[in-house]
C-alpha cells in the first residue's frame, strides 16, 4: 500500500487520523518525538543530521501501530559558496567562512584546499562538503597601448623568388624534351618536328 493510500485510509475512519508533528532527526532511520527515539520512514532525497528539526506525519490507526513518515527538514540550506580560512595539517576537515559564519567542512580528495580559495559547498542537512574551487576564466591581456594583437599570419599567398635555372617547355613532351644536337634549346627556334618549338 502506498503512502497516499495509507493517508487516505487513515482519514476515512473515525478513530484513524493523520497528525503533523514536530520532531528531530536521530541516528538514521530513527527520529525523536517528545524526546523518545522511534523508527520512521524517510522519503528518497530527504536527509537530516541528528538533532535537526523535522516535520513528521504520524499515521494513527485504531487497529495498527502508529507509523511515522518524515516529511522534510525544517530550515534552509546553508550558503552555496564560501572562503577557506583554515587548513589544518593532517585533517580531513577545513574551515570555510560564508556570510560571516564559520563552517567545518569536509572536502573531496581531488581538491587540495588552500587558505583564501573560493569554494563551492554542497549540503546534506547540517553536513557540508567543499566540492572544489570556483573557477574563473583568464583575463584578456592587451599589449601596451591597449590595442589588440595583430592578426595571425596568412597561411596562403604568393612568394616572389629569383630563378636559378632555365629550360625549354614543349606541350607534348614537357620540360627539356627537345634536345637538338644533344643540347637544350637556349634561344631561338627549333625545327625538325611537326611543331615549332621556341625557348630561351
Amino acid at each position: 500500500m502506498s503512502l497516499a493510500e495509507e493517508v487516505a485510509g487513515a482519514k476515512s475512519g473515525a478513530k484513524d487520523r493523520v497528525e503533523i508533528i514536530a520532531g528531530f532527526a536521530d541516528v538514521y532511520p530513527n527520529v525523536k518525538i517528545g524526546g523518545l527515539p522511534t523508527q520512521a520512514a524517510w522519503p528518497s532525497g530527504v536527509y537530516a543530521a541528528p538533532g535537526e528539526s523535522l516535520l513528521i506525519a504520524q499515521l494513527v490507526k485504531a487497529d495498527a501501530p502508529t507509523q511515522n513518515v518524515v516529511l522534510g527538514r525544517v530550515g534552509i540550506d546553508g550558503p552555496r559558496e564560501g572562503t577557506v580560512t583554515t587548513v589544518p595539517g593532517g585533517s580531513d576537515t577545513i574551515t570555510v567562512t560564508a556570510n560571516g559564519a564559520d563552517y567545518l567542512a569536509t572536502f573531496l580528495a581531488a581538491y587540495t584546499p588552500t587558505v583564501g580559495d573560493r569554494v563551492r559547498l554542497m549540503w546534506q542537512g547540517r553536513d557540508v562538503t567543499a566540492v572544489g574551487k570556483v573557477g574563473v576564466t583568464p583575463a584578456i591581456i592587451l599589449p601596451p597601448g591597449g590595442t589588440p594583437p595583430p592578426p595571425a599570419a596568412k597561411s596562403s599567398g604568393t612568394f616572389p623568388a629569383p630563378a636559378i635555372d632555365s629550360a625549354t617547355y614543349w606541350g607534348p613532351g614537357g620540360w627539356d624534351s627537345i634536345r637538338p644536337g644533344g643540347g637544350i634549346v637556349g634561344q631561338g627556334t627549333v625545327y625538325g618536328t611537326s611543331n615549332v618549338i621556341t625557348g630561351s
